[in-house]
């Protein structure tokens, strides 16, 4: 999508172009998308920088340079760097895919520390009104031990941001989806810690809360292939627990 205006490398993204944001061009290639006759509203995987432009800066061109007679147009400025670092991107989603390497593409979303403090607080809540406990914040040790050191409880906005972008890669658990998303204890029997915490919709936390609550088991509700991706994400963090401390 468009590098113009952009100079933060480190707001690039690769998602799906449903999720594109903060991009113009983005937004009017989404529009031509879908007044086809067989309209396209995802599917496409694309390059694009949620960055907002600082200045809006459109340099117009001359009568002499413009491609008609009397179409108005400017010229925007772009960084140098930044339309190649799309490129490489570009070149690694290529080179992955004709290898047969399957990435789960973080995207863009819920990625600030404004972001993990809200969900850290509503799953403080949460917890509080099912353990009568607080989740407690310890500066000092980066995460809480559970009683058996099997697994560790995360205690601050940033390690559930970890959680939210390293393990969930910023979706959730249930159906994929990336907006409106929350924490959620995924065995209500067992106590939160990082090996029982599931990134899901607030509307799939909803009702996983009322039928958990209900006594019903995780197998009647949610099928097999939605147990086995939380099992691989279970798997993943525990490794990468093991991998870095």
């Amino acid at each position: 999508m468009g590098a113009s205006q952009k100079s933060d490398p480190s707001n690039i993204c690769i998602s799906d172009i449903s999720e594109t944001h903060e991009d113009p061009l983005a937004r009017a290639v989404r529009k031509g998308l879908t007044l086809g006759a067989k309209p396209i509203y995802k599917g496409i995987l694309c390059v694009f920088s949620t960055e907002k432009p600082r200045v809006a800066i459109t340099r117009p061109i001359s009568n002499d340079t413009a491609p008609l007679p009397g179409f108005r147009a400017g010229i925007l400025p772009v960084l140098g760097p930044l339309p190649a670092i799309f490129g490489n991107c570009l070149a690694t989603i290529v080179i992955e895919s004709l290898a047969g390497w399957e990435t789960d593409w973080v995207g863009s979303g819920s990625g600030d520390l404004k972001e993990w403090t809200r969900m850290h607080k509503k799953l403080a809540s949460k917890e509080l009104l099912r353990t009568g406990r607080y989740l407690i914040i310890d500066i000092f040790e980066p995460f809480a031990l559970t009683s058996d050191f099997s697994s560790k409880i995360p205690t601050t906005p940033s390690e559930l941001g970890y959680l939210l972008r390293d393990v969930w890669r910023k979706r959730s658990g249930i159906s994929l989806e990336h907006s409106k998303l929350c924490f959620v204890v995924w065995d209500q029997q067992l106590p939160l810690s990082s090996q029982n915490i599931v990134v899901m919709t607030e509307e799939e936390a909803k009702e996983h809360d009322e039928r958990s609550s209900n006594g019903e088991s995780l197998q009647n509700i949610y099928s097999e292939p939605i147990i086995k991706r939380v099992k691989q994400r279970f798997e993943e963090e525990q490794h990468l627990r093991e991998l870095y401390g």
